[in-house]
C-alpha cells in the first residue's frame, strides 16, 4: 500500500469532521524547514513547544496539518521512515495537547523516559503489543494511524471519534515489564530477520544443515551473552563470523570475545586482527 492508497483509506473511513495530520520525527528530519517547502503558510508546531521540554525543541517531533495544496504526499519518500500520519476530529490545538502528554512515559522502575512513539517502527510495536485499554488511552482523540512499516504503508485503528481530550501531564502512561519484554523479543526477531535477508542477498549459502535465520540467531545469542548490546556491534560480530564460520572453534578467539574487561569494540578489533593475521602492533 503506497501513501496515496493509505491517504485514500484514511480519508474514506473518516467523517467530514476529521482531519489528516502528519507527525514528523524532528530529530531525524528537518520538519520545520520542509513544511515551508510543502506549502507557503503551513500549520506546524514542535510538540515540545510550551512544555517543560521546550529547551530540547530542536529534537522535538513536529505536528503538521497539511493544507489542500501541500506537496507532503507527493514527497512522502523523503519522510516516510521518519514520520507517521493519523486522523482526528479534534482541533490542531487539542491534538497537540494529547501528543504533549505522550512525550515521556513512566517505566516499571518509576523513572520517566522519552520514547519515540512517532517513529514507524515504534508505532508498529505499540499497536502490536498494547492491550486494548492502553491502546485507547494512547490514541486519545486519534481515530486512525498510518505508518510505513515492512516496506509498505499500514493503517491501524485508533479510537472512537467521540473521545474527549483530557488535560494530562506527560508520564501518565506507564510501560509494564511485560510490554518491555514483548518489545525486546519482537525487535530481536526483526533484527535477525533483517540480517538474514541481507545474508541471503550477499552470501552464497548458509552453513550445511542450517538456514540463514537459524545461523544468525545462534551468533546473535553468542554475541548477546558475551555482552555485545549495540546494534552496530552485534551486526559487526555476526558478519565477522558469517564470513569466518570456523573462527569460533578457536580457544583464543573465544577468550577474546568473552573478555568482559575489554570494551566490545576493542574485542571486535582484536578478533578482526587475528582473523587477518595481524598482530596488535599492526605488524604481520
Amino acid at each position: 500500500m503506497d501513501v496515496s492508497s493509505t491517504l485514500k483509506k484514511l480519508t474514506e473511513e473518516r467523517s467530514d469532521q476529521e482531519s489528516v495530520f502528519v507527525l514528523f520525527d524532528g530529530a531525524l528530519f528537518p520538519a520545520m524547514q520542509k513544511a515551508y517547502e510543502y506549502e507557503g503558510s503551513p500549520q506546524i508546531c514542535p510538540v515540545y513547544y510550551g512544555t517543560r521540554h521546550e529547551e530540547a525543541s530542536e529534537a522535538s517531533p513536529c505536528l503538521y496539518a497539511p493544507g489542500n495544496e501541500s506537496k507532503v504526499w507527493s514527497l512522502s519518500e523523503a519522510w516516510r521512515d521518519n514520520g507517521i500520519v493519523f486522523t482526528s476530529q479534534a482541533t490542531f490545538s487539542d491534538v497537540l495537547k494529547h501528543l504533549q502528554s505522550l512525550i515521556s512515559v513512566t517505566l516499571p522502575s518509576g523513572q520517566m523516559a522519552y520514547w519515540r512513539f512517532y517513529s514507524p517502527e515504534w508505532l508498529s510495536l505499540v499497536m502490536e503489543v498494547f492491550e486494548l485499554n492502553d491502546l485507547k488511552a494512547f490514541s486519545g482523540p486519534i481515530t486512525q494511524w498510518g505508518a510505513y512499516s515492512g516496506n509498505e504503508w499500514v493503517v491501524y485503528r485508533g479510537n472512537a471519534p467521540a473521545y474527549a481530550v483530557q488535560e494530562k501531564e506527560d508520564g501518565w502512561l506507564s510501560i509494564t515489564d511485560a510490554y518491555q519484554a514483548c518489545w525486546k523479543k519482537i525487535m530481536n526477531e526483526r533484527f535477525v530477520q533483517r540480517v538474514a535477508s541481507e545474508a541471503h542477498d550477499r552470501m552464497s549459502a548458509p552453513p550445511e544443515g542450517a538456514s540463514w535465520e537459524s545461523e544468525i540467531s545462534r551468533l546473535f545469542e553468542i554475541a548477546k551473552n558475551a555482552g555485545y548490546k549495540k546494534t552496530a556491534d552485534l551486526e559487526r560480530f555476526i558478519w565477522m563470523f558469517l564470513k569466518h564460520p570456523h573462527a569460533l572453534e578457536s580457544t583464543e578467539c573465544r577468550e577474546v570475545i568473552g573478555d568482559g574487561s575489554c570494551p566490545p569494540v576493542r574485542r571486535l578489533d582484536k578478533v578482526e586482527a587475528m582473523l587477518h593475521g595481524v598482530q596488535e602492533n599492526g605488524e604481520p
